[in-house]
């Protein structure tokens, strides 16, 4: 005789855990979700079948400027530029060029002896 066992699957048990949450959260969750559908909907009430290529080339721009800004940091550091504006405690802006760092000596003597 085999012994039964109590399986479910996990959507049971994700169902099991919203019901025993309080009637007041489970209302407020569907609220969220009501307002959430009523915007997706307005948005495209509102736009048409424009909204649809809005978002994705929003999504396209924004994923495009992050690799060109990726882009420009390597070659910065490839070419041995520095990528921020503010020197490391140490150096100073040089008086020369800017892009360049100079050894800002009171500073530096601190740092040797850490």
């Amino acid at each position: 005789m085999q012994a039964k066992t109590n399986t479910f699957s996990v959507r049971e048990a994700m169902e099991r855990l919203e019901l025993m949450k309080d009637p007041a959260v489970r209302l407020e969750d569907k609220l969220r979700e009501r307002r959430a559908c009523e915007a997706a909907f307005n948005n495209y009430a509102t736009y048409g079948i424009m909204s649809i290529f809005r978002d994705v080339f929003n999504e396209w721009f924004v994923a495009d400027t992050s690799k060109k800004i990726r882009a420009v940091l390597k070659a910065k550091a490839l070419a041995g530029k520095h990528s921020n504006s503010v020197a490391p405690y140490g150096y100073k802006p040089s008086e020369a060029d800017k892009f360049v760092w100079a050894v800002d000596e009171p500073a530096a003597e601190v740092v040797k002896e850490i």
